[in-house]
């Protein structure tokens, strides 16, 4: 119902139901040709939905395989990204506690706005983070006697961390990103005491604050909405866009635990909105400081 078709292939001289490699290899090349199936269309994006499944049933995971789920996770809207997730957990995917979310959404997709590459791009990139973990893995690996010591655990121990019964070896190394990552932010909260003491008669006016765990920056407008009103009362609320599902649902990860209002301090303002003299000197016995209020809410 797409106009999108895919052809699955027998080997030559083969009758009967294709192997799971075929149908694999099928799948990518039906979800990765021209014209690209879009997540905005409702039938097409059935149809990427159905082939997702079809890879969950093959039982398939390898680096293919990985890079086509995450390519599909940064540009899917909350039903394909929900799949996604589904699928990995299904292969081993440990309780990662949103770091592979967060690593995702804070690659510099947005480059590559407009590229009619940007499938093959993402593609590609997805697959030099896997190579790159796969290397990291690899050596942690080959000294993991030494790594548990350092951390105080056993190899065992750590060992259940990356994976069990019936994980891919694949997602096993996904599995050691979030334990790095796990790793990472144990090392912050340790070593989160007091802050180092300046030197005496020093005024230092940086302010030690945490550590913001956010993606890239979003474009200005793209937070534009309200929490009183379905729509915004104004001009803009008729004319803006309405966002991109993608967008949205990583903006409502960057906007997690975001200040509702900032409170900007302005020079005294002299209001006088009437020209007779008495007015005059009277405001300037009392001038009235104001305050700029902005929400970042609205």
């Amino acid at each position: 119902s797409s106009g999108i078709n895919a052809e699955w292939p027998l080997r030559p001289g083969t009758y009967g139901t294709p192997i799971p490699t075929d149908v694999k290899i099928a799948i990518l090349n039906a979800l990765n040709g021209y014209p690209l199936p879009r997540v905005a269309l409702p039938d097409e994006k059935q149809y990427i939905l159905e082939a997702l499944k079809l890879i969950q049933k093959l039982n398939v995971m390898d680096e293919s395989v990985l890079a086509e789920l995450l390519a599909q996770f940064i540009d899917g809207d909350d039903t394909v990204r929900e799949l996604v997730m589904a699928l990995l957990k299904a292969r081993g995917l440990m309780n990662q506690d949103t770091y592979l979310e967060t690593e995702l959404d804070s690659w510099e997709t947005w480059k590559l706005e407009g590229d009619p590459r940007r499938k093959a791009k993402l593609i590609e990139m997805a697959e030099e983070w896997c190579k790159e973990w796969k290397q990291r893995y690899n050596e942690f690996m080959a000294n993991v006697g030494n790594e548990a010591k350092k951390s105080g655990k056993t190899v065992s121990e750590i060992m259940s961390m990356l994976s069990s019964p019936g994980t891919s070896p694949i997602v096993s190394i996904v599995n050691f990103f979030v334990y790095k990552c796990r790793e990472k932010e144990e090392l912050l909260t340790k070593s989160g005491g007091e802050p180092k003491k300046t030197t005496e008669g020093v005024r230092n006016a940086v302010i030690s604050m945490p550590a913001i765990k956010k993606s890239n920056l979003m474009r200005l407008g793209e937070s534009h909405r309200s929490k009183c009103y379905p729509e915004r009362e104004s001009t803009l609320s008729r004319f803006l866009p309405q966002l991109d599902p993608r967008t949205q649902s990583r903006i409502n990860i960057l906007l997690h635990g975001f200040t509702t209002y900032v409170n900007l301090a302005l020079k005294p303002i002299n209001v006088n909105p009437f020209a007779k003299p008495d007015n005059k000197t009277t405001l300037k016995k009392k001038k009235v400081p104001m305050r700029l209020c902005v929400d970042t809410t609205a």
